[in-house]
This record gives structure tokens, sequence and C-alpha cells, in this order.
């Protein structure tokens, strides 16, 4: 018998409301098939908000609630009816376009379908929303890699350090995504970490109007802005890949 593949899961939770787990899951996802070439698929679990499918321009009648209620029978070919192909190598299954506490998905069998999603693509990007909740606590023993991402205000620091405390014992699975980094800060990167008792993963730009315009024209950041370098090269960090060279010359912290 030949043994299921195995694709990798990594998850991005935002400290607090706001701080940009949903704008890196969608870069990230979309770097990862630039840089790996492999088949990528962005799942959106923070089923409130549902706003992958919006930044993706892939509006869906189907979500993964579908995916869990057809657990018995999910197999390769209902999975590709639910799932919408962004571009090839890059596949987006979206949260529900209405959603309500009754809806809450049975989180045994959200398991599940995560580990039959391991079968079917060779990496895995889910948005969990923010701070710890039920859903990301659920899926956690199901994750390789989880990225806790904050800004440098003081209410996303205290929820990103309580996480943090929360999650002591997943120890290197834990990451820490410093967003939309100043360019002068008022406390070191050193002292940050000490606060955090953790070191930064990666510390991105702020690109706030870039990020709006492409949102407003409906794409993804152009490759060629300095933030998105960043999440390329965030991307090639995860997938273990040389970063791809960018046909525009710039500083990494310049």
């Amino acid at each position: 018998i030949v043994p299921a593949t195995r694709g990798k899961v990594i998850g991005f939770l935002s400290a607090k409301g706001g701080c940009g787990a949903t704008t890196l899951a969608c870069h990230i996802a979309s770097e990862l098939e630039n840089v790996t070439k492999k088949n990528v698929l962005l799942a959106d679990l923070d089923l409130t908000s549902g706003l992958v499918g919006f930044l993706m321009k892939t509006p869906s009648s189907y979500s993964i609630l579908d995916a869990i209620k057809n657990l018995s029978r999910l197999d390769e070919s209902l999975w590709k009816a639910l799932i919408i192909e962004h571009r090839p190598g890059l596949s987006v299954i979206p949260a529900p376009a209405v959603y309500s506490r009754w809806d809450h998905p049975d989180e045994n069998r959200l398991r599940q379908v995560l580990q039959f999603m391991r079968t079917q693509h060779d990496w895995i990007v889910l948005d969990l929303g923010r701070s710890l909740n039920s859903i990301a606590t659920a899926v956690l023993d199901e994750i390789d890699q989880l990225f806790l991402v904050s800004t440098l205000e003081v209410v996303a620091l205290h929820g990103l350090k309580s996480i943090v405390h929360g999650l002591f014992e997943q120890g290197e699975k834990l990451q820490l995504v410093l967003n939309r980094t100043p360019k002068m800060m008022d406390i070191s990167t050193q002292e940050l970490e000490k606060i955090l008792g953790r070191s930064l993963y990666a510390a991105l730009p702020n690109d706030y109007m870039g990020l709006y315009q492409s949102y407003s024209s409906g794409n993804l950041l152009d490759s060629n802005t300095r933030l998105a370098q960043h999440f390329a090269m965030l991307a090639s960090k995860i997938a273990g890949v040389q970063p791809v060279k960018s046909k525009k010359k710039f500083a990494l912290f310049g």
C-alpha cells in the first residue's frame, strides 16, 4: 500500500483583531506556491469574518462547513467540487457567507477534515482569526507551525503575551511575526524578545496604502513592492528554500 502523502499545515493567528493575520495568510499562501511550485490550499477558519474569499476574489457557495457536514463521503472528487482554484497550484476554501454560533463545527470532525486536506495538498495555510478562539485551540494538534501575528500596539502585545503564555507547551511550533513594523521602533527587537520570552521569526514593514490600493483594485500586493518582497522571503523561510531573486533590488532593513 502506498502511504498517503502528508502535506504541511501552517496557521496564522492575530494577537487581536486587525493585526493582519488574514493579509499574511493570503500572501504567504500565494508566495508558497511561487517559491515551492507545490500544491497549496488556503483555508479560511475565521468563520465569523470570512475575509479570505473576499481578498482572494473567490466567492463560493461552498465552505469548510460543507466539508465537515459531508465528512463521511469526503473523497478527492467531492473535495475538488468544494474548493476553488484561484490559479493553478493555489486553491481556496472560504468561510461560509453567513455564519451563526449554531453553525459551530464539531471540533473532532474539523480535525478529520484537516487530516484529509493533508492527503490532497502539499501545503495548507489556515487563517485562524484572532486571539485564542475555540477553533484555533481545536486544531492546534493538527498544525505544524503556528504564526502569531502582532503589531507594536500595547493592546496587541498584551494579547500576544497572553497567547504565548497560554501556548507555552507548544514550544517550537509557535512563531512570532511582528507586522506593520515602523521604520523607527521605540523598543529594540532584543527588548521585545525579552518581554515576550521568545525570538521573533519575522518583522514585516508597514505598507498600509499599498495594501489598501491593491485590495481596492481586487488584487494581492504587486510582487515588486517592498512588503511583497518580505512576504516572499517569509514564505521561503517557512518552506526552507532559497528566496527567489527579485527583479528589483531592495535592502532588507532599508
